[in-house]
């Protein structure tokens, strides 16, 4: 019974931090309200999925040494007044310190706690159980964005998260008491040196983790912005759009921690990549509305086969031991994609005017990740510390 808890509020849990990922229903509105570019809408976005990645490495040590209900509190209180004080913010520094420090900071406390659960209570087939959790996190703009739009137009988008905050909050302190670790786990903080850094692999999984996970990030950033100014889609269309795009991003997060589990590292990462460089080639070669559709439903997938492939692999590779220190600092790769793929595709989607530029930069991205893979085959198949 314990197990079934664990996933269940570990899945709400994640349900809730992912509202991170309807930012793009945001992002016309703070351009209007604050008469900012592409560009600049684009930080706050960033600057909540670097601080996000940086917690989640700073905070995955302490997971081991305190409950993680007193974790969870912490990061809790840090999502709400976030989202708070974002509904009072005057300028868009004030939003980015609001929205992109403190609910990044939020989110990366929090996001290692369900991981870390699971970790402990099933120990066999991590990647489809980690994927089942995180299929909650991938979920979430399926009513985030939506509820953001409907929101944002009857009550104003200061409004708008004053009542995500307060709502976030509610939810995220009753999931809170059921965050238990196993009967008997014991709370030790790990002193030794991590051999991560010896070991070639981890550059190659941080480099490939970086370079794919900047393709998603930058282009579930961009994704309402573009079905509304770039395929001519209704507000209200968009938002039914990001609910689909949602699912596919949640269904790659069990999928292919499947597929890592049984085909291992290098066979999915090929994969997902093969799949991003075609969706990208179509996207420059069509300009028909059903393309969007298609494609995004790609990208967005592809951000949530990445984001279980990771974790599996840093437990395959590396040990459960430090699992949660190991994957921490892997992590950061999140947070490097996320500052290189909203910068890049923001520029370029400013000094193009539309969507083509961040297309030829996705088809590059993923054709850099397939040579890697290609040549390392040998190395990121290796199965000798499986």
């Amino acid at each position: 019974m314990n197990k079934v808890i664990i996933l269940v509020s570990g899945f709400f849990m994640m349900l809730v931090l992912g509202a991170v990922y309807a930012y793009s229903v945001f992002r016309l509105s703070l351009e209007q309200t604050f008469a900012i570019s592409t560009t600049l809408s684009g930080i706050p976005y960033m600057v909540s999925l670097f601080f996000y990645a940086l917690f989640v490495m700073l905070t995955g040590p302490y997971l081991r040494k305190y409950k993680v209900r007193y974790v969870a509190v912490v990061g809790t209180l840090f999502v709400v007044f976030g989202w708070i004080l974002s509904s009072i913010a005057s300028s868009i520094l004030f939003f980015t310190l609001s929205y992109g420090v403190l609910i990044g900071t939020g989110v990366g406390i929090m996001y290692g706690i369900p991981l870390y659960l699971v970790s402990l209570y099933f120990p066999d087939r991590t990647g489809l159980y980690t994927g089942l959790v995180l299929l909650g996190f991938g979920l979430s703009p399926l009513f985030s964005g939506p509820l953001g739009e409907y929101l944002i137009e009857h009550v104003g988008l200061f409004d708008t998260f004053l009542y995500l905050g307060l709502a976030f909050g509610a939810v995220l302190f009753v999931l809170v008491y059921f965050s238990k670790e196993k009967e008997g786990t014991s709370k030790v903080v790990y002193k030794g040196k991590t051999k991560l850094f010896e070991e070639q692999r981890f550059y190659l999984l941080y480099v490939l983790y970086a370079l794919g996970t900047m393709i998603g990030l930058m282009m579930i950033g961009l994704t309402y912005q573009v079905g509304v100014n770039v395929y001519m889609f209704s507000a209200a269309e968009a938002s039914v759009f990001l609910g689909l795009f949602a699912i596919m991003n949640g269904l790659g997060r069990p999928l292919f921690g499947y597929i890592t589990d049984v085909k291992k590292f290098a066979y999915s990462a090929m994969l997902v990549n093969a799949l991003v460089l075609v969706a990208a080639i179509f996207g420059l070669m069509f300009d028909a509305g059903f393309m969007y559709v298609i494609l995004f439903s790609v990208f967005w997938l592809s951000l949530g086969a990445w984001l279980s492939i990771a974790p599996t692999v840093t437990k395959m590779y590396f040990g459960k031991e430090e699992y949660t220190s190991n994957y921490g600092i892997i992590f950061t790769a999140y947070g490097v994609g996320a500052i290189l793929g909203t910068t890049l595709s923001g520029i370029l989607f400013d000094f193009f005017g539309g969507i083509k530029g961040v297309y030829v930069l996705v088809a590059v991205v993923a054709t850099i990740s397939i040579v890697i893979i290609k040549t390392q085959r040998k190395k990121l198949s290796n199965d000798s510390l499986h």
